[in-house]
C-alpha cells in the first residue's frame, strides 16, 4: 500500500513539473509576442513621425519658396 502511495506521489509530482514547465513556457511566448508587438508599434510610430515631419518641413520649404518668389510653378503639359 505505501508503494501505490510513492507511485502515485512520484507521479503526481513529475505531472506538475511538466504542467509547471508548460506554463512557463506559454509565458515566455506570450511575453515574446508582447514584445515584438511593441517593437512593431515603436516602428510604425518612428515612421509616421517622420513621414509627418518630412511632410512639413516640404511644405515649408515650398511655403518659403513662394514667398521669395522663387518659386516656378512646372508648366502644364498641352491636353493637360
Amino acid at each position: 500500500m505505501d508503494s501505490n502511495y510513492q507511485t502515485l506521489g512520484a507521479f503526481a509530482s513529475r505531472w506538475w513539473i511538466s504542467v509547471e514547465q508548460t506554463r512557463a513556457k506559454e509565458a515566455r511566448k506570450r511575453d515574446s509576442r508582447f514584445v515584438l508587438f511593441l517593437k512593431a508599434r515603436q516602428e510604425m510610430f518612428c515612421w509616421g513621425f517622420w513621414q509627418h515631419f518630412l511632410q512639413l518641413t516640404s511644405a515649408s520649404k515650398l511655403l518659403e519658396a513662394k514667398r521669395s518668389k522663387t518659386f516656378q510653378p512646372s508648366p502644364l503639359e498641352p491636353g493637360e
